[in-house]
């Protein structure tokens, strides 16, 4: 897994550098959904900290015997019914995918006296099976989310079709990123909000559109046995498997 994840960080390189739209620095987080059971302390011995997890639930099981300094990412869709254990969970969430979600988060926050870092989800493929603001709703969206003090948005998310891998993908994330600059240039966002988007299937694409997060799974589990989970063990033996979940292609 050392050598896959030392190639990825090279392809991302290799992306930034032919791109004029890439972002100065781009953040792998790793999804764990799929990954063998000493995943954790592997990731923390290679110095990697920032975990990806889908489910609140999971994530905070996991988060209770996992080494201390990961950073927590939330990055599927969260319940309402789960907004505070998610605020306790996650240090940085990539999901809010409407109003009402936020409007939940918000007394939460504000009881807890804390500010929490969040990218607001844009259903930028215009996939009828992804959460998210509709594209042309997205300016709308992040003029109400600034109604919300404890609501830090630091950048939008989305996810492309599942069918639409490497080059198909590109038109969502072009169409996100053209978002981010429109929502600069109404005053509406920072230069330096950032862009979470691309996973094991597109990733190159989403950096040479902007993406300052990948969400990465199966590109770096695959391949791994529970067995070489293990520091020190073969990490990068064995054939791909052909499993696939849609939450870390």
């Amino acid at each position: 897994m050392r050598g896959r994840l030392d190639a990825i960080e090279a392809r991302i390189t290799a992306a930034r550098r032919r791109s004029p739209f890439a972002a100065d620095d781009v953040t792998v987080v790793i999804v764990t959904k799929a990954a063998p059971k000493d995943a954790l302390t592997f990731v923390s011995k290679l110095a990697r900290k920032h975990i990806g997890e889908n489910r609140v639930v999971d994530a905070s099981a996991k988060r209770e015997s996992a080494p201390l300094g990961l950073v927590w990412h939330g990055i599927g869709h969260l319940q309402t019914n789960k907004a505070k254990k998610a605020i306790s969970t996650f240090d940085v969430f990539h999901a809010l995918d409407s109003l009402r979600l936020a409007e939940a988060l918000e007394p939460l926050l504000a009881a807890a006296g804390r500010r929490w870092p969040v990218y607001a989800q844009v259903n930028a493929a215009n996939d009828a099976r992804k959460g998210g603001v509709d594209a042309e709703d997205a300016l709308g969206f992040l003029r109400h989310l600034a109604r919300f003090p404890h609501l830090d948005v630091v950048g939008l998310m989305t996810i492309a079709k599942e069918e639409d891998r490497g080059e198909a993908a590109r038109p969502a994330f072009r169409a996100l990123r053209e978002i981010r600059d429109d929502a600069f240039r109404a005053g509406l966002a920072s230069e330096r909000l950032g862009l979470s988007m691309g996973m094991s299937d597109d990733f190159e694409v989403a950096v040479e559109e902007g993406a300052s997060i990948v969400r990465l799974g199966r590109a770096l589990w695959d391949a791994v046995t529970p067995a070489q989970a293990t520091p020190g063990i073969g990490l990068d033996a064995g054939r791909p498997s052909r499993t696939v979940t849609p939450e870390a292609r």
